[in-house]
């Protein structure tokens, strides 16, 4: 397979399924119980969702916790979770990736660029 033409794919991939995962409608519901479990926390016997901006709350949460949570809502960074499973697939498929590591951090670039091009405003 042509290497820009994978490349090409993978972007393309890689910026649909971070917006899929990031933005989309379809999942919002269960992205944002997942995200609301993540940073509910136990005050005064009552539960209550916290938001970044609560800083002196927001320390109260497990670290591991506040950092799953940073992972899940940056585009950036599950634009590089989703780079990581599209060049995943051409392996399952049989094909060979030229410079698996070095296609991966392109396709993730190709991601964001197209994200910025198609979603500005």
């Amino acid at each position: 397979m042509n290497s820009f033409f994978l490349w090409l794919l993978l972007s393309a991939t890689t910026y649909r399924l971070g917006v899929f995962i990031v933005l989309d409608g379809i999942v919002s519901e269960p992205r944002e119980w997942f995200l609301n479990k993540l940073t509910t926390l136990d005050i005064d016997g009552r539960k209550r969702v916290l938001y970044t901006h609560e800083v002196n709350l927001w320390k109260q949460l497990p670290l591991w916790r506040r950092k799953l949570y940073e992972l899940l809502s940056c585009a950036r960074c599950v634009c590089t979770y989703t780079a990581a499973a599209s060049l995943a697939l051409p392996y399952i498929a049989g094909w060979s990736v030229p410079l698996p590591v070095a296609m991966w951090f392109a396709a993730t670039a190709g991601g964001l660029v197209l994200w910025a091009i198609i979603d500005s405003d």
